[in-house]
């Protein structure tokens, strides 16, 4: 393939097509393909001569020209000439003499090493771009498409990324398939040798606090604070809520009217609420205090999250959110239980 065959504007065309496939500038296209022009010009002129190919960004013309600069004391022929040497062109000490080239023709090997140059060049502004997009992007929720699951990893394609969920930072027993849209939490992203990875995470408690700055405008906008989340991911899940406004009751305006608001986050997990006490440290889950919590006026709460409107049903759902339990804790429920038989809302 001959360069001067290629129509100019036919060039800055493919190199705009190339730059909306792959999200990245222009320029950065047509500069990869200035370097396999120069990179074949060197295999024809000589690899020790300072070639460089240049292409107009309007009409897409393209010049090959050898470039030598004017030196006080030469060290390199191929590269360098003397004052005295520059004076006959009337270039000036470290000014270049620019000598135009014929265009040159690709042949096979040319022209695949050319394709290879423009390709690599390609992927490292996209792999760039990508980095630049989402290193200041950790903390938040991004929606994807599952592209690929293992057991060991999940590859999520992003758009215009891809993002991947490691085992351990999977949701257990969660069955996802390909083509699945999830959300994830951004958890780390690294400039690897192999390009910049995007490290998602299910499981962390982070992506639980969230979901719900999503769902509840009151959180978002800092009236209710989220002080901890405690989680099992699979299992089950907790936080706890203060509000900054006495007006405002922090579980009610999690749930929701009639669960509304929750309904996004119960698709994700299973979780219980509590309001916030600064006497309270211990936030792992226990039967124990999902009932006192049901009978301490949050019937409605419970029943949200484990479908138990009364005691008798939330003693008959211990087996259902497997926990397991000592003696102490039944007795403890059953007491709960006895002094409180029938708890209204």
């Amino acid at each position: 393939m001959d360069t001067s065959s290629v129509p100019g504007l036919e060039l800055i065309q493919i190199a705009d097509a190339v730059a909306r496939e792959k999200s990245i500038d222009r320029d950065e296209v047509i500069t990869a393909m200035e370097e396999a022009i120069q990179k074949a010009g060197r295999s024809k002129y000589g690899q020790e001569h300072d070639i460089r190919a240049m292409i107009d960004r309007k009409t897409g013309t393209i010049s090959l020209e050898r470039w030598t600069e004017v030196v006080e004391e030469v060290e390199d022929d191929a590269t360098q000439m003397s004052i005295d040497e520059g004076k006959k062109h009337q270039i000036e000490l470290g000014a270049f003499l620019r000598e135009p080239l014929p265009p040159i023709e690709f042949g096979r090997i040319a022209a695949q090493t050319a394709k290879q140059v423009i390709s690599q060049k390609v992927r490292d502004a996209e792999r760039a771009r990508q980095y630049s997009e989402y290193k200041d992007r950790v903390g938040e929720i991004v929606v994807g498409t599952i592209k690929r699951a293992e057991s060991y990893s999940i590859t999520v394609d992003l758009g215009r990324a891809e993002g991947v969920i490691r085992r351990e930072e999977m949701i257990p027993r969660e069955n996802l398939r390909q083509g699945d849209r999830i959300r994830a939490f951004i958890l780390d992203v690294r400039e690897e040798v192999r390009g910049p990875q995007i490290f998602l995470s299910r499981a962390a408690n982070e992506f639980m606090a969230k979901l719900f700055t999503q769902e509840v405008p009151e959180i978002y906008d800092g009236i209710i604070e989220i002080k901890a989340v405690a989680r099992e991911p699979g299992s089950r899940a907790k936080i706890s809520v203060l509000s900054r406004d006495t007006s405002i009751d922090p579980v009610g305006a999690c749930v929701g009217l009639r669960g509304s608001r929750v309904q996004a986050v119960v698709g994700e997990l299973q979780v219980a609420y509590e309001k916030y006490s600064k006497v309270a440290k211990d936030f792992n889950i226990t039967m124990v205090q999902l009932a006192q919590s049901f009978v301490n006026s949050r019937p409605f709460v419970t029943s949200n999250i484990i479908g138990a409107t009364t005691m008798d049903q939330l003693k008959e759902n211990v087996e259902s959110i497997n926990i397991d339990f000592t003696d102490e804790m039944m007795d403890r429920v059953n007491e709960i239980h006895n002094n409180n038989p029938n708890p209204s809302p």
